[in-house]
């Protein structure tokens, strides 16, 4: 496919994402994809995760990590102390009011899936599962070769 469609068929893409983003809001309040990330990963731990572990599941630095943590902590979503056997390390685990925005915005999320399945179909909603799960994959190649490039200094 030649460059000018690659750019014509992004340029779509992109502005069905707007369009998303849009329908979201822009309330200051409510959470982002990284913040909302890092609840559902202290939802599913069994138990605190170092401010580290976070940072590499997420693929995020640790100043990113840092800045998140703290406007969680600050809504009461998770809590902080320093790690028993070594102090330099953080301690974080989600609390009462992070397990309850988890199951509130599950119970949302379901429900615009299932109004989405409505409006689709069930055929449709399996073709976009197979087209998302397409993009996903062509998506971490990309990330990988991307990755591999400023490791080794050479464009693959």
């Amino acid at each position: 496919m030649d460059r000018e469609k690659k750019k014509e068929y992004a340029d779509r893409f992109y502005c069905c994402e707007c369009e998303g983003r849009k329908a979201h809001g822009n309330d200051r309040r409510k959470l982002s994809y990284g913040q909302f990330g890092i609840l559902c990963t202290l939802d599913e731990a069994d138990s605190p995760v170092t401010a580290g572990e976070l940072a590499e599941k997420m693929r995020v630095g640790n100043s990113r990590i840092a800045n998140a943590l703290a406007k969680l902590e600050e809504l009461g979503l998770i809590s902080r102390k320093a790690g028993e056997k070594d102090k330099r390390h953080t301690l974080v685990s989600i609390t009462e009011a992070g397990h309850e925005v988890i199951e509130r915005k599950k119970r949302r999320f379901e429900d615009v899936i299932g109004d989405f399945v409505e409006a689709i179909g069930e055929e449709g909603y399996e073709a976009y599962l197979e087209y998302t799960h397409q993009l996903n994959l062509i998506l971490q190649k990309h990330f990988e070769e991307e990755e591999k490039e400023e490791k080794t200094g050479e464009n693959v």
